[in-house]
């Protein structure tokens, strides 16, 4: 961290909170128009990312390359929508929401159309259809276990120093599984949510996340204190 790097940091955070301060039902639609906009970017990128993620992938890879794809398009689409209704919040009248309204039925059409096409790009590479995708024994383990940070922020600090890190886990992944991990996602959204990111920026970059690792990362935590772990419902 340099000298300025904090001054830099509060000047674009009170830019932020200015506009948003300042941000009414006439504001509202065009905030709206330009986040759709950007959506649409994004998710088209993702869906390239997906694509190319299975056609670069060796035959007896093709199945988790092409469940890894599926579930960054799905993870994709899910983020940009969340970002979408949260401008509801901010204009709850006026000509916002019904813009919104129909951003997110652009993109729930959207969701349905790239999996179609990730679907037909396996057809038409491997030769035959795909597989309906299966969880792994550690995706059916996290999927029956609810993480959460203890209450608690000192206790919290204090285990956390504690928790030896997962060997060969990128430090950035294994820090966003702790922020995915929020007492309501299950452990396999949280492990989902992380190898869609991972996969989007670049597996060059961040490697591979094995829901194994994310898995052991979880359960560390839990050990050290830090974390919490309660069966789905």
């Amino acid at each position: 961290m340099d000298a300025t790097q904090l001054e830099r940091n509060a000047v674009v955070v009170a830019a932020v909170a200015l506009y948003f301060g300042h941000l009414g039902e006439d504001g509202a639609p065009a905030l709206a128009a330009y986040v759709a906009s950007r959506a649409a970017s994004r998710v088209a990128a993702d869906a390239a990312t997906g694509v190319a993620h299975l056609a670069q992938a060796a035959p007896p890879a093709r199945e988790a390359a092409y469940a890894a794809a599926r579930n960054l398009v799905t993870q994709s689409y899910r983020k940009e929508a969340g970002a979408l209704a949260s401008i509801r919040r901010l204009s709850p009248a006026g000509r916002a929401p019904s813009l919104v309204g129909e951003a997110l039925a652009r993109l729930d059409a959207g969701h349905a159309r790239d999996l179609d096409a990730l679907a037909s790009a396996y057809r038409a590479i491997a030769g035959r259809a795909p597989a309906e995708p299966s969880l792994s024994a550690d995706e059916q383990a996290l999927a029956a276990s609810v993480y959460a940070p203890v209450a608690d922020l000192g206790a919290w600090q204090d285990s956390m120093e504690k928790v030896k890190p997962v060997d060969g886990f990128h430090p950035m992944m294994r820090f966003e599984v702790y922020n995915f991990a929020d007492g309501r996602r299950t452990g396999l959204e949280v492990y989902q949510s992380v190898a869609a990111e991972a996969l989007s920026a670049g597996a060059w970059y961040y490697g591979e996340v094995k829901p194994a690792d994310v898995r052991e990362t979880l359960e560390r935590a839990v050990q050290a204190g830090a974390y919490t772990a309660r069966a789905t419902r």
